[in-house]
């Protein structure tokens, strides 16, 4: 299972529990699976692997190795591979994996997905700061799996389905490209195998009380990270505008009494309610979000 913990430090490798023919980035990590749903769709590039990108030694090498040749058991048990078979192969299995390379995202310019509603619920916690966020992937050519067992045309049939169900239910591409009768050779050709994480920035602004504002006249919020000025336009509605410190102003009209999510360019989300009592104007709520990663946009 893929680890959830949010690290002080990045990028860190983590391996995925099974080879994959595909990767989505960015992404958060949800139990054992990459959720892309809170970030917009960035470009992968792809290039070979260097000691500044992926610290990839023979001993991780190995690690990595040991656990594919367990989960690889564990996956033919699951579709149902006839157990005197796998028990016979279980244990001669060797896995080997070749030409290593990096998919990635450039963790700069990642933008969440501002629009799911889901990722943005504040109850949720989505986009907290050092929570990890997948922009790298690792890719080996060839990953290799050889077993010496005596096996028979039928047994090498059954592996064969069993390969299959595999290949459907885990999106990945294994194939038996080699066998005699006493020798098994099962291969994925790019196969993703691990994922490397970036840490968030996540800064958030909540005031804690309301405050009365007097219309047209700017007023200095969360120690001065952001401006806000809010206009009387009608009876029932406002106009809001809000500039960061180091940002555009982003000028939206609203109605009093109701509460809705402001995008502020690409990397940032406001909530806030104004209200008009007796003439006078009062800011009841007001929630400010900024998520960045990796020398992307930081307060």
């Amino acid at each position: 299972m893929l680890e959830t913990a949010y690290p002080a430090q990045a990028p860190r490798w983590i391996p995925l529990p099974f080879p994959v023919s595909s990767v989505e980035m960015p992404s958060f990590i949800v139990g054992n699976q990459l959720s892309p749903g809170c970030w917009t769709p960035a470009p992968i590039n792809e290039k070979e692997t260097t000691a500044s990108v992926v610290t990839w030694t023979a001993e991780k090498e190995a690690k990595l190795a040991i656990e594919l040749k367990t989960a690889f058991g564990n996956k033919l048990a699951e579709v149902g591979l006839e157990a005197s078979l796998l028990s016979a192969l279980k244990d001669k299995w060797e896995v080997t994996l070749e030409g290593p390379h990096v998919a990635e995202v450039d963790p700069a310019t990642i933008a969440p997905n501002f629009k799911n509603g889901n990722c943005v619920t504040p109850a949720l916690g989505w986009f907290k700061n050092e929570r990890v966020v997948v922009t790298q992937a690792i890719k080996a050519k060839v990953v290799r799996i050889a077993a010496s067992s005596q096996t028979t045309e039928e047994q090498r049939a059954q592996l064969d389905a069993a390969i299959k169900q595999i290949n459907v239910k885990f999106q990945t591409g294994f194939e038996r490209t080699e066998s005699g009768s006493e020798t098994l050779l099962v291969t994925a050709k790019d196969a993703f195998v691990g994922v490397n994480g970036t840490a968030l920035t996540v800064v958030e602004c909540t005031t804690k009380d309301p405050f009365e504002v007097t219309s047209g006249t700017p007023v200095k919020v969360c120690d001065g990270e952001y401006e806000i000025v809010v206009e009387a336009a009608t009876e029932d509605r406002y106009t809001l505008e809000v500039t960061p410190k180091a940002g555009d102003t982003a000028r939206f009209d609203l109605g009093y009494g109701t509460q809705e999510m402001l995008t502020l360019g690409t990397s940032r989300i406001a909530y806030a309610m104004v209200r008009k009592r007796e003439g006078k104007l009062t800011v009841d709520a007001l929630h400010l979000l900024l998520v960045g990663a990796g020398g992307g946009e930081q307060p």
